[in-house]
Parts: C-alpha cells; structure tokens; sequence
C-alpha cells in the first residue's frame, strides 16, 4: 500500500483519530490511541513517506528533466513536433508519472523538482495543447533560421504558403495546389532541406511518382539543388524491388500489366464474351446498359424544373434507338422497347382536328405502328400518396403545377377516345415502385409480341453508340481502384447500402456486372499478377516486417 498525501491527525472532544489516504480511493482510519502516541506515529510515518518520496523523484530525476526540457524548451524544439514524437512523449511522461502520487502533494520535494512534475502533468491532461504551442514555436523559429536557404534552393524564393509546407514535418503532410503552382519546387525544396538539416541523410529520403519522367525529374532537381542524390521511383517500381528482394525473383507480371491497351481490349474481350456465353450473364449486362447506364434522377430530387431539365441536358440521354429522350423514365421505356423488337417513334405529331389543336401540336412519348393506326404511350411523371386505406391521389414534384398536369393528363385521355386510338399510360410511381418496365408488358400484352433482338445485334448496336468503350474504362479504373483498396464484395455491398434508393439500385447493378468480369479477368490472369497485386503483396511485406526499409521519410 503506497500513501497519496501526509497523513492527517485529528482530536475530536479530546480523541485523536489518525486518516491515512492510500492509492486507489482506500482511507484507513485509526481512533483509540494515547496523543501523544498518535502525534508521535504520525511524525514518524509523514517522515518516512517524505524520504520515501524524495528517494523516488531521485531515482527518476534525469528523466523528468530530460522529458521536461524537451516540452518546456523556450526556445522552441530542435526538430519539428510530429505527431509520432508526441505520442512516444505522452507514453513515457504517463509512465513516470504512474509510479508516483497524483495529484503531486506540494511543499515535499525541491521547488523545482515540484514544478517539473505540475509541467508534465499539465502535458498528460491536455498533450494537444502542449503540442500546438510546441509547433508554433518551431514554425516561427525555424522559418528564420532557413530563410536565405529558402531563398536559393529554387529559381525563384519559395513563397510563404510554400516554406511553411516545408518546414511542416508531420507525420503525414498533405499540400493542396493547383496546376503550375510549384507543387515540384515543395518536394525539391522539402529534400534538400531535410539534407541540409541533418534531419535526414540523402540516402534515407524515399520520392514516390506516379510515372518514371516524373520521378526523374525529381531525382535530378534535388541533385542539382542540394548536391546529394537521392532515389526517386515510381509505385510500381517499388512494389517490384519489394517484392523481389523478399522472393528472392521477379514477380510473374502479366502482359497487359504495363500496357494500357492490352487492359482494355483484355476486358472489352470479356464483355463481348459475357454477352454470348449465356442468357444470365447477358441478362445482366442489358439490365446495366438499359436502365443504369446514366445515373438516374427524378424530378424530385430537384429543387426547380430548370435545376432538373438542365440535369438531364447535361446527361444527353440517348435511346440504344439512338434518339435523345427528356427523362429518365422515358429513357427505360425506350430501350425495353427496342430490346424486345417492338418498333416505335418518339413523339411522332398527333393528327388533330383544328377545334383540338388550342394547345400546340400535340406529340404522345411513344407511338407504336400497328393495325387500326398503332398504339400510344403517355408516361405521366406524377406519384400516389395514400389518403385513406384504400384511396390514393396522384401528385407531382412539388415545383409542378398539380392541377395543370392533372388537367393535361385528361386532355390528352380525352382526345384518344375522341379520335378512337388505344393509349397505354406509364407513371412515375411505377419507377419508385421498381416496376415500370414490368408494368408495361402487362399493359402492352394485349396488343403487342414482344420479340427480343439477338445478343449480336445488341452488342452491335452498344458498340455503335460506344457504350462498351464507355463501360470498359469505367471497369478498368474500378478494377485497379478495388484491387489496389484491398477490397471485399461484401465491404463494397455495406457501402452500397449506406446510399440513397435511387443511387443503391445502380450500385448493387454495376457490383453485379462487375464481379463477373473481375472473375473473368481473374481467371485470364491465371498464375500471372498484375500491378495492382503487385502493390497489394509488397504492401503486405513491408507490414509483415519481410522487407525491411532503409528510407525514413
């Protein structure tokens, strides 16, 4: 049992008790004894505690000042205070403090002594604060001491924005910048300046590039600049040397791994693959192509309809037919349409008599050619909302003039029966409710077969319009991305349903359509890898402490 305080003696009406407060909240109270034996007992027992204490801040007093100059240097630290120097600090000063009272009791030891334990303490209770006061002193001391190197490294004096991007030596530093702002002249500068320092020798400073031209011109400037060489590489360059120095060879790099056009035409290969192997896979591809190729929106989602018309504009939404269509909705309509080989035009004329034509010409969405003049389909972008158990009320986004759309819509119910052609309707809840195309084929059985185009003529036509190149980029750039990431199917499906509805259906679409090619592509591989397995592997090296690094920044 270790004693926290000195302990106390009381009388009351004559009694003396003695209190003695241990570690960890314990009181022991004594009561009963002669006064002249407790004072004696007490004095005897705060002495021995102060030596007791006294030989403890002496057995660790080179480290209590070592650790107190480092956090109360006035003049500032000698190198700069990174977050992994702190956290070892913090460490350590918790450590030391944990083998003696707290809160330290005053007046026992040397003044001085007293005080260097209140400073660490204070460090313990509030380390960020410390921290930051500890990097303002740096900053502004050391941005003084290196201002005339800062002047000379480069062409031109680095700016304020830059020396302090310099001299900043977190653990992790991030510099934002745009083109041409001398983002080079930073990296040059911040290896010349660790050289010339002594913070780092040259051949412990490691220059990663995204391209060799880049990681060359690098390795140049620094050498002009400073006079030391140092190594500059590119990802893949390093995760190879890593990977051969721990297997002792090469790794088996597949062919298309260094060249950009073999990847595409690998995986366009496998799209065309998937799309006559089998009518599941091909199932697949056609629900991405036809109803999630372009992101979908609705007009609820908009706060005006001219955010929502200038949404759509942007997206250019193309039929595979090949016209451009004003929705979302319409668009999915039109290409089940055409996959299932039913002929149609968008939004031919309307034939009407003059007393009829008071609202401009008059151009239904879809017109089917057929018998008795063909059919026609309205979508009408409107929703149902529940007013009762069994009443709903249809109603449109909220910048739409309900009762003007509701009126159109009877219009246009109006002038098929007076002229006697067959209108089907679609709605825009029937979208919500994920069931617009399946709700047409109900509605268009009656009057139509529908007939679907063959997979080579679907191809053909996807070609055409270049929606395979489209969706071979965006799966080369999701492959590498998902590769390099470390990711799992099941890691990407919590994310996909942490999106909104609209955006989760085209989520778990293209997941569905990109774990198939990934197989594919998997299984091209075979016993080869590719740079992004590469990184992935040498990765797990350095982590496993398999290879160990010589750069320390």
């Amino acid at each position: 049992m270790e004693m926290l305080r000195p302990t106390l003696l009381k009388h009351t009406l004559g009694v003396p008790s003695i209190t003695i407060d241990l570690r960890g909240g314990k009181t022991v109270k004594f009561t009963g004894t002669q006064s002249s034996q407790a004072t004696a007992f007490v004095d005897l027992l705060n002495d021995a505690w102060r030596q007791c204490l006294i030989g403890q801040v002496g057995e660790i007093e080179a480290e209590l000042r070592a650790l107190h100059g480092f956090l109360a240097d006035k003049g500032g630290p000698e190198q700069f205070p990174a977050a992994c120097l702190y956290r070892v600090m913090l460490e350590r000063v918790s450590a030391l403090l944990e083998r003696l009272p707290q809160p330290f009791p005053p007046d026992v030891i040397a003044q001085d002594s007293e005080q260097m334990i209140n400073v660490l303490a204070a460090f313990v209770e509030d380390p960020k604060s410390t921290r930051n006061t500890a990097i303002e002193r740096f900053v502004t001391a050391e941005l003084d001491r290196v201002s005339a190197f800062l002047d000379q490294i480069e062409t031109n004096p680095l700016t304020p924005e830059q020396r302090l991007a310099v001299v900043t030596d977190e653990d992790a530093t991030l510099v934002l910048a745009g083109a041409g702002s001398g983002k080079t002249s930073v990296i040059v500068a911040k290896a010349a300046y660790l050289i010339e320092r002594e913070f780092r020798y040259p051949d412990e400073i490691l220059l990663l590039a995204f391209n060799r031209d880049a990681a060359a011109e690098l390795a140049t400037r620094i050498e002009q600049r400073s006079g030391k060489p140092v190594e500059a590489q590119t990802f893949h360059a390093l995760g190879n040397r890593i990977v051969r120095e721990v297997e002792g060879q090469g790794p088996p790099l597949a062919e298309h791994a260094s060249d950009e056009r073999k990847f595409s035409n690998l995986l366009r290969r496998i799209l065309t693959e998937l799309f006559t192997d089998s009518k599941e896979h091909r199932d697949v591809l056609l629900k991405w192509f036809s109803g999630f190729f372009y992101p979908y929106r609705s007009e609820w989602d908009f706060e005006t309809l001219d955010e929502y018309y200038r949404y759509v504009e942007a997206q250019e939404l193309r039929t595979l037919q090949g016209e451009r269509v004003r929705s979302f909705e319409e668009l999915e309509i039109a290409n089940w349409l055409y996959l299932n080989g039913i002929s149609y035009e968008y939004e031919k004329t309307y034939k009407l008599s003059k007393e009829d034509n008071n609202r401009g010409a008059y151009r239904p969405d879809f017109w089917l050619p057929g018998a008795d003049g063909g059919l026609y389909i309205e979508h009408f972008g409107v929703r149902r909302q529940r007013v009762s158990e069994e009443v709903y009320e249809l109603t449109t986004a909220p910048y739409v003039d309900r009762e003007a759309y509701l009126e159109g819509m009877d219009w246009k119910r109006g002038i098929h029966a007076k002229y006697g052609t067959t209108l089907v309707e679609t709605y825009s809840y029937e979208k919500s409710e994920d069931r617009l195309t399946g709700a047409l084929e109900e509605k268009l059985a009656p009057y139509v077969t529908a007939e679907p185009i063959s997979a080579e003529q679907v191809f053909e036509r996807l070609d055409e319009m270049k929606h395979v190149d489209a969706l071979t980029q965006t799966l080369g750039t999701f492959l590498r991305l998902f590769k390099s990431a470390g990711l799992t199917f099941e890691q990407c499906e919590m994310r996909i349903e942490r999106l909104k509805k609209r955006d989760r259906a085209r989520g778990l679409a293209f997941l569905q359509l990109f774990r198939i090619v990934y197989e594919r592509y998997q299984d091209e591989l075979g016993d080869e890898i590719d740079f992004e397995d590469m990184i992935v592997r040498a990765t797990e090296y350095v982590q496993q402490r398999r290879f160990l690094s010589p750069y320390r920044h």
